[in-house]
């Protein structure tokens, strides 16, 4: 690292240590920059933010929101009309489906932020600090892939998911830092690019770092490899390509193949490794492997738990924790914790909700500051962007303090059930989805719960249901009526959540099965919850099923057997 960039990581740092010991005044700050910033606004001369002097006039005048508030204003914003819910001119526009309604769709529009603190040196300095070995001329590996749905409106201005979404700025670095060629990056079949991205990897024997959006990404890379490395042994052996798996563009391929030459010696190297097992793999394969960076918290941990085998030791580094509105923490305890994240107030006005009345019409918000730690809150926020007192929905936990700041980790989205592939299915979509599944068939639905495939790639949903009256049904009609239920169970499932829609069109995930239970299953259930000390009158069934003993009763009650069925 050079001196010039050393001392602008430790000018950053001592400015951050100063801020987190007077963290009330510069959330207010922060807050009174934004609502400056967009005082001309028609959405900032409604509620009147020229006349706002402090927080609490603020509270008192701008209700607590969710997206339905802004869905006229942004529509607006979107069709190219100027100075309506923002003051600055939108960049990108994140599309999302991280709202509760069942059919809707969000649109985020994304400014330059007004924040000029540089989190990344931040992060920087942290990352240097945790793994000294590393420069940045050293190998490493990006696993991001274009999506294909990418598109600019009328006024010219691009539209897609935000995990794409500096893709473009990524592309122009010179030199091209990562290992896997430009053109991998541009290929829209997920499991042709991931192949690819192992592909490159393995070639190489001296990446330090991997980095890639999500944990489950991670997973899959390590998966794929372990499929067809014996593919990719070959591959390497004679430098070529695989024509037989790849759905690649013929002159992305030809381009590809022209720069690859024959590597035996690496090829026999990888054999022996491969032969050997695929534990710890990864440090076998990458000697130098020093972290490997995604997205880990909340409802990701079970995806780092699945990781573990493959990278043994390695730690793996959530640095940040945001979504298609911006950033919200970051992460200074890389090789120490995956994902505990400190709140950014310099780049954004925070409040909290407790946990207990997030389903109150009118809730209390608490500042920064005043959260307490073992407690969890639901995050609210504030932004330049055009949110105001926004609930995201996302849940934190408080675990420590950073001086005045709040150290928490992410406990999960406030109404979301499955999220295998960031697509954001919440509970009321799950129900939405089976019910009308169910009454397509003239039955009754008892109740049910889902598991995660985790035996398959791409990963698939396992609903397991309860109907009121099929005991007069033979072996197979049982069958067929699974059958039957699940093709409905998938086509409501696209239409309830588009982003589920999109992971199946793009293979991120498989099609979602529904298998039946006894009658009495989750009553069951019920009494096994009571006898671990649940009130009854408490108790809810679990929509997605993690505790043991609630996966073995599903598991026992299944009317027909499972082949291969792995939890």
């Amino acid at each position: 690292m050079s001196n010039n960039i050393q001392e602008q990581i430790e000018r950053v740092q001592k400015q951050f240590e100063e801020d987190s010991e007077q963290i009330a005044s510069v959330s207010e700050s922060t807050l009174l920059n934004i609502l400056s910033h967009n005082k001309d606004t028609e959405y900032g001369k409604k509620y009147g933010f020229a006349k706002i002097t402090n927080l609490k006039e603020f509270k008192q005048i701008h209700p607590i929101t969710k997206y339905d508030h802004y869905e006229s204003f942004i529509k607006r914003v979107f069709h190219g009309e100027e100075n309506i819910l923002l003051k600055d001119s939108p960049i990108f526009f994140a599309i999302s489906s991280g709202t509760t309604s069942v059919l809707k769709q969000k649109v985020i529009p994304v400014t330059k932020s007004i924040s000029s603190f540089p989190w990344s040196l931040l992060i920087q300095g942290a990352v240097h600090q945790a793994f000294p070995l590393i420069k940045e001329s050293h190998p490493s590996l990006l696993i991001v892939n274009a999506n294909g749905l990418e598109y600019k409106n009328q006024n010219a201005i691009r539209v897609g998911f935000a995990s794409s979404a500096q893709l473009p700025e990524v592309m122009k670095k010179e030199p091209f830092p990562f290992i896997s060629p430009k053109e991998v990056f541009y290929i829209t079949h997920y499991q042709t690019a991931t192949y690819l991205h192992g592909f490159y990897a393995l070639k190489n024997p001296d990446i330090v770092y991997i980095h890639s959006t999500f944990a489950t990404t991670v997973l899959d890379f390590f998966q794929c490899i372990e499929e067809n490395w014996q593919k990719m042994v070959q591959d390497i052996r004679l430098g070529t390509i695989s024509k037989d798996y790849l759905v690649i563009e013929p002159e992305i391929k030809q381009k590809l193949s022209h720069e690859l030459e024959p590597n035996p010696q690496r090829a026999e190297e990888l054999l022996h490794l491969f032969e050997a097992g695929f534990k710890n793999i990864a440090t076998r394969l990458w000697p130098n492997l020093q972290y490997i960076r995604c997205l880990a918290g909340g409802t990701f941990s079970i995806y780092v738990e699945k990781c573990q085998p493959y990278i043994g030791n390695v730690p793996i580094y959530s640095a940040t924790y945001g979504g298609s509105e911006g950033l919200f923490g970051i992460n200074l305890w890389p090789g120490k914790h995956i994902a505990r994240f400190l709140p950014v107030p310099q780049e954004r006005y925070t409040e909290y909700i407790p946990l207990s009345e997030t389903t109150s019409p009118n809730p209390t918000t608490l500042e920064v500051y005043q959260l307490k730690k073992g407690e969890s809150y639901e995050v609210v926020m504030t932004h330049s962007n055009g949110f105001y007192r926004y609930r995201m929905g996302d849940i934190i936990k408080v675990v420590d303090y950073y001086n005045e700041l709040p150290i928490y980790e992410l406990v999960g989205r406030s109404g979301t059930l499955l999220d295998i592939a960031a697509e954001r299915t919440t509970e009321e979509m799950s129900l939405w989805s089976i019910n009308q599944a169910v009454e397509s068939q003239s039955y009754h639905l008892i109740d049910f719960t889902t598991m995660i495939d985790f035996n398959c790639s791409p990963r698939r949903y396992f609903f397991f249901v309860e109907l009121a009256d099929y005991s007069q049904l033979s072996a197979t009609q049982i069958s067929q009526l699974e059958h039957t239920l699940s093709e409905e169970l998938e086509k409501n499932l696209n239409i309830a959540n588009s982003s589920y829609e999109t992971s199946r069109i793009f293979n991120e995930i498989d099609k979602a099965q529904v298998f039946l239970v006894q009658k009495g299953t989750f009553r069951t259930a019920v009494e096994i919850l009571v006898a671990q000390g649940t009130p009854e009158i408490q108790i809810k069934i679990p929509r997605y099923a993690r505790k043991p003993e609630l996966i073995k009763l599903i598991q026992e009650n299944r009317i027909t057997a499972t082949n291969g069925f792995v939890t």
